[in-house]
């Protein structure tokens, strides 16, 4: 883990924060004190409005990029090279993918491409929500606020998939999936499977393949390991995976360096995916040497 990579990109956001704060509250200081009153208090003003854009077109994209490089390093420690990329998983991508309801405001950011043991796959954050007032104040209301994780897989569905984790299902969940082509509720015969989690398809009355057979295996074991809402969908040869965390346990702040806890929460997030690649890569040599 490269802690001096954080402390470099850290000392780096903020002396260059407070060397433009500094100039920007001074300068409205001194057009207040030594200009006519109209004058500096207009120039004060603009300083004022000056700093916030700052915050907000500067700083932000400069903290999203230190963000950025702890991830990067966290996800290191699985695996030796990840590429960055910021063109996936678009409005388009969450248009046509029922793991989402598209909300008026939706961001998608920290994607990264990588192997894990000869598997490809791809990651990042999704988030999809409304902004609500209520006195004054604006609430962010999520529909997904979390992680998805994609790998390719090879299987002779004739339907798609997508399983649902019964807790804290909202009945607008239900109602949009009727608008989708996941119309057909199929029953398993693991039967602790069916206590968490509903199994749609796209096609009535599928038989349960091999394949699906494993999706269900693998997502209850990775149940047992996290504690956040679970879907999985199977979609043109690709698996997706989706944790729900609704609220991130990693807050990155200014003021305080990175240390070895603020990863290891990092790692957690992260882990459950990792253990999916593992449960996956274990089932496939099983299902090989029988």
């Amino acid at each position: 883990m490269d802690f001096n990579r954080f402390a470099t990109t850290r000392k780096k956001i903020m002396a260059i924060s407070i060397i433009c704060s500094v100039i920007i509250i001074a300068g409205g200081t001194l057009a207040l004190t030594f200009l006519e009153w109209w004058l500096g208090t207009i120039l004060s003003v603009a300083a004022i409005v000056l700093l916030a854009l700052f915050s907000i077109f500067c700083l932000s994209p400069m903290m999203r990029t230190y963000k950025r490089i702890v991830i990067e390093e966290t996800l290191k420690s699985y695996l030796s090279e990840i590429e960055f990329d910021t063109s996936r998983f678009n409005k388009e991508f969450i248009k046509s993918h029922p793991l989402f309801e598209l909300k008026k405001q939706f961001k998608s950011d920290y994607y990264f491409l990588g192997t894990y043991k000869e598997i490809n796959f791809e990651i990042g954050n999704v988030q999809s929500y409304d902004e609500l007032k209520d006195h004054h104040v604006y609430i962010s209301s999520y529909s997904f606020n979390g992680k998805i994780f994609s790998l390719p897989v090879e299987t002779d569905e004739k339907a798609e998939i997508l399983i649902i984790e019964k807790k804290d299902r909202l009945a607008s969940e239900a109602n949009r999936l009727k608008n989708t082509a996941f119309q057909y509720l199929i029953k398993s015969k693991n039967e602790p499977f069916n206590e968490l989690f509903e199994l749609f398809s796209t096609v009535e009355n599928i038989e349960i393949t091999s394949f699906i057979s494993l999706c269900i295996e693998l997502i209850r074991k990775i149940k047992k390991i996290c504690a956040h809402r679970l879907f999985l969908l199977l979609k043109d040869n690709r698996l997706y995976l989706a944790i729900d965390e609704q609220n991130s346990s990693f807050q990155l702040k200014l003021k305080n360096p990175v240390t070895t806890d603020d990863v290891n929460e990092l790692r957690k997030e992260y882990s459950p995916f990792f253990h999916f690649m593992d449960a996956l890569l274990e089932q496939i040599k099983k299902s090989s040497s029988s």
